[in-house]
């Protein structure tokens, strides 16, 4: 027992230390973390928790598109939760397989791992992840020309987040919409989107975030800000997208500034 809770310890330290290193771009860093964690893992036949630091692998090596690797880990960590039966998990990596083949934008084959971790995820009553996988086939619609059902996937995410009281999930899925506003020549509608994002991330703001949460909110601000600037830029507004680039370049610097003396 003693063993155990040494070795929980030391990985979980070890796993909070990669994902800031992770979420602040120091990816050698954060694999060498990972590693760590890996064989301290495998060493006391922990399959559970190895599954998912085999999943964090993954997504540095995608991170550094090393795309052959990171599916290796990923089919690792997949076969691994399917072994213990945690379905959750293994909706997870399905997701993440989706996203792996999603940005080598070799859509036909991100489709099914985004279709069968949606129905997973709503087998199980995981409402977080079916908005994040209804998300997910929107971004592949979208690409393919299916607005008006990826609108329609992107509605039903929204619904679910504030259901779930997810302000950031909800930013996020409003930004997906005003870029489809904004193919669609409707840049008052993108606009609207984005502004509201702005301001659902305000309530976050407010919050007390850890560290790496703080990073994660920090990237989503500074994404729809850059797309804000570019929608007043196509609606022939430069000064208000000046304005617009200015605030969240001074919103990033009071974020880093904030993250540094915590």
């Amino acid at each position: 027992l003693e063993v155990f809770e040494r070795t929980f310890t030391v990985t979980a330290a070890l796993n909070v230390l990669s994902l800031t290193y992770f979420r602040l771009g120091q990816l050698e860093r954060a694999s060498g973390g990972w590693q760590q964690a890996l064989e301290i893992l495998q060493s006391v036949n922990s399959p559970v928790t190895s599954a998912y630091v085999l999943g964090n692998l993954g997504g540095v090596q995608e991170s550094l598109e090393q795309y052959a690797i990171a599916q290796q880990y990923y089919e690792q960590s997949l076969a691994l939760h399917r072994q213990i039966s945690n379905r959750d998990g293994e909706a997870s990596v399905l997701n993440n397989l989706g996203s792996l083949f999603y940005n080598q934008a070799q859509d036909d084959q991100a489709l099914p791992y985004y279709t069968d971790a949606l129905a997973l995820f709503r087998e199980i009553g995981s409402t977080f992840g079916e908005a994040r996988s209804l998300n997910n086939i929107a971004l592949i619609d979208a690409r393919q020309g299916r607005l008006e059902a990826a609108i329609a996937r992107y509605n039903q995410a929204i619904e679910i987040y504030q259901t779930l009281d997810d302000p950031q999930g909800e930013a996020r899925t409003r930004r997906n919409l005003a870029l489809i506003s904004a193919q669609q020549n409707r840049f008052d509608d993108a606009e609207t989107e984005l502004r509201r994002s702005l301001a659902l991330l305000d309530e976050v703001r407010a919050e007390t975030l850890s560290d790496a949460d703080k990073i994660t909110l920090f990237e989503t601000q500074q994404d729809i800000y850059r797309t804000l600037e570019g929608v007043l830029l196509l609606s022939d507004r430069p000064e208000e997208a000046l304005v617009a680039a200015e605030t969240g370049r001074t919103r990033a610097f009071a974020e880093l500034i904030a993250l540094n003396l915590s």
